[in-house]
C-alpha cells in the first residue's frame, strides 16, 4: 500500500509517478488552481508551505497539485521558473526530511533509494551519525560548497564519509538537479486555463526573465536592422 504522506511530501519521486499512473488521476480545474498556487508560492518565496495533519484525501490533492505545476511549467517553457521551482521543491523536501515525523519514517533513505543513491551507516566512536556514499554518487550529487570539496572529505575504499547533515544536503542537491535539468516537452496547444495561469504567474518573475509576447521590427537596434 502506498505511503500517501511520503508521496505528498516528495511528489517528484518515482513512487509518486507510479501512484498517479496506477490510480489514473486526472488534472482537474481544481488541480490546476492548486498547481498555479504552488508555483506562485515557490517563485515568490523560494520555498513551499508545509502540509501536515491533514487527511489522505487532502494529501492526494497535493500530489495532483505538483503534477499540475509541472504541466504549467512545461507549457510555459521558462528556464528561470523551472530552475527557481527546482530550488523551492528541493529546499522544501530538505525541511521535511529534518522533521521528527519524516526522520522517524526513514523518508530520507526512501528518497535516496528513489534516486538510486546508496548510503550506508558508518561505525564511529562519537555520538554523531555518519554515513558512507559511493565515490561516483558523491561526485554526481555533491553541492558546490567548500565543505563538500573532496580534499576536505574522508575517502576510503571508494566510499566518502559524510555527516547526517551532509547526507540530507546531497539528497537535496539530487532533487534540485533532477528537477532543474529534466527535459519538459513543449505543449503545442495548452488549455485556456493554463495560458491564463502563465499570464498571471509572469508577475512572479524578475523583469529580465519575462518573454516578450511579440517582437516587431522596431524592437531591434539600428545595427541589427542594417544586417
Amino acid at each position: 500500500m502506498a505511503d500517501i504522506r511520503f508521496l505528498a511530501h516528495y511528489p517528484f519521486c518515482n513512487e509518486a509517478k507510479a501512484y498517479v499512473k496506477s490510480k489514473g488521476l486526472q488534472l482537474t480545474s481544481d488541480a490546476l488552481k492548486g498547481g498555479e498556487k504552488r508555483l506562485e508560492q515557490g517563485l515568490k518565496t523560494g520555498k513551499l508551505k508545509h502540509i501536515a495533519g491533514i487527511s489522505d484525501d487532502e494529501l492526494k490533492k497535493h500530489i495532483s497539485y505538483y503534477g499540475a505545476s509541472r504541466l504549467i511549467l512545461a507549457a510555459w517553457q521558462n528556464e528561470y521558473a523551472k530552475k527557481r521551482m527546482a530550488v523551492a521543491e528541493s529546499k522544501t523536501a530538505s525541511d521535511y526530511m529534518k522533521t521528527s515525523a519524516d526522520k522517524g519514517a526513514n523518508y530520507a533513505d526512501l528518497l535516496a533509494s528513489s534516486f538510486k543513491i546508496k548510503f550506508k551507516k558508518y561505525s564511529s566512536d562519537d555520538k554523531k551519525n555518519y554515513f558512507q556514499i559511493p565515490f561516483y554518487h558523491y561526485l554526481l550529487y555533491t553541492p558546490r560548497d567548500i565543505h563538500f570539496k573532496l580534499t576536505n572529505m574522508e575517502l576510503s575504499s571508494g566510499f566518502v564519509k559524510v555527516s547526517e547533515h551532509q547526507k540530507l544536503r546531497i539528497i537535496e542537491e539530487a532533487i534540485r538537479k533532477k528537477l532543474g535539468t529534466s527535459h519538459m516537452p513543449k505543449i503545442a496547444e495548452p488549455k485556456k486555463e493554463i495560458k491564463e495561469a502563465i499570464s498571471r504567474l509572469n508577475s512572479c518573475l524578475p523583469r529580465q526573465n519575462l518573454m516578450p509576447e511579440k517582437i516587431e521590427q522596431k524592437d531591434f537596434p539600428p545595427c541589427i536592422l542594417k544586417m
